[in-house]
């Protein structure tokens, strides 16, 4: 329903029919609200690369990541930890590869890794994650997150437990959309990203642009929070394919 919604009955009782058309723009006004709480469409895929012990593709709406994990392996003098492994992780655009302003974007998603990689497991190592900017319409920093958690878990890499992150824009009229696309994102006041653990939904990384007030990140962390949910339901689904096709080919 578009415009102004407005639905015509012929009635004698003409505030009756003011009723029945304000009713009429209040639907659609809810319709259109709910669609702004709903994650675009999701599809996922592991080991579709033959580089890296792990490989995921991550597909949110238009926005496309690709994600390469490798390791435990030989780490750098430089870089090695005595008592855990190094988490690596570069960000590459589509058009410019390395380099840009990605040091917020590659530090968020080494946080969420360091917290659910059991890294003390293999001290003076490296994990090295990659991730490839195939498209980026909105939401870039979870649909990273999402496709890097899957290539851990195709990596074989030990964790405390899987992550999923949503991406929550707040509107110039203080309205919450779930996972944003490029041209939301543009109308948007702010952005905030955050990352849970799939065992106790506990935040284990977050990320904001602009400015909000103290009640509304709360509120957008819950709203991811539950939203995050569904994302955890995508990977098993992903998880479980993947076991299934394994299974088909047998050993090789």
């Amino acid at each position: 329903m578009k415009g102004d919604a407005r639905v015509k009955i012929t009635t004698q009782d003409t505030g009756k029919s003011l009723e029945v058309e304000l009713n009429a723009k209040q639907k659609e006004v809810s319709a259109t609200a709910n669609e702004y709480l709903k994650l675009r469409p999701m599809i996922l895929q592991m080991s579709c690369y033959a580089r890296g012990d792990g490989a995921a593709i991550c597909m949110q709406g238009d926005t496309v990541i690709s994600a390469q994990a490798t390791g435990p392996a030989e780490v750098k003098l430089q870089k090695e930890i005595m008592d855990k492994a190094t988490i690596e992780v570069i960000f590459r655009t589509k058009s410019t590869g390395t380099g840009g302003n990605y040091v917020l974007l590659e530090k968020s998603v080494r946080d969420a890794c360091e917290t659910a990689i059991l890294t003390t497991l293999h001290p003076r190592s490296a994990i090295s994650i990659i991730l490839l900017e195939m498209q980026n319409y909105g939401s870039l920093l979870s649909c990273c997150l999402n496709a890097c958690c899957l290539a851990l878990l195709d990596a074989g890499v030990p964790m405390n437990s899987t992550f999923a992150a949503v991406t929550i824009g707040i509107s110039k009229d203080d309205d919450l959309i779930v996972d944003p696309d490029d041209t939301q994102e543009e109308e948007c006041e702010s952005l905030l990203t955050f990352a849970f653990e799939s065992q106790n939904l506990e935040l284990v990384a977050s990320h904001a642009d602009g400015q909000f007030t103290a009640e509304t990140f709360i509120k957008c962390m819950k709203l991811a929070c539950e939203i995050s949910q569904e994302i955890f339901q995508e990977f098993r689904k992903c998880v479980k394919k993947q076991h299934i096709e394994i299974e088909k080919e047998g050993p090789t």
